[in-house]
């Protein structure tokens, strides 16, 4: 029963190539913002407590950003390629 679940899951991810590609790019933009919080907290501020929580903010941001990221290319690739591979076309009996 998992495994139905699981695999519904994958063949309506596969089927929406804009959400994905739109993911990819989400998650890009909020890891470039995690990376820009992380390189002011480094160069722009003095040493201090604050310097340390923004760049904490800013790790954490990034990593949720190439998680989404991660997402949406493995959506795009992997996925794909995997329902190709195992796609069970009723559409053109065999010969």
């Amino acid at each position: 029963m998992k495994r139905e679940i699981w695999q519904r899951w994958l063949q309506k991810r596969v089927q929406d190539p804009r959400r994905n590609l739109a993911l990819l790019g989400i998650g890009f933009a909020i890891f470039a913002l995690g990376m820009t919080a992380l390189v002011v907290a480094e160069f722009a501020l003095l040493s201090s407590v604050s310097q340390e929580l923004i760049a904490l903010i800013g790790l954490i941001v990034a990593a949720i950003g190439s998680i989404l990221a991660a997402i949406g290319y493995l959506s795009l690739s992997v996925l794909r390629l995997l329902h190709f591979l195992s796609d069970k076309d009723d559409r053109h009996p065999p010969s």
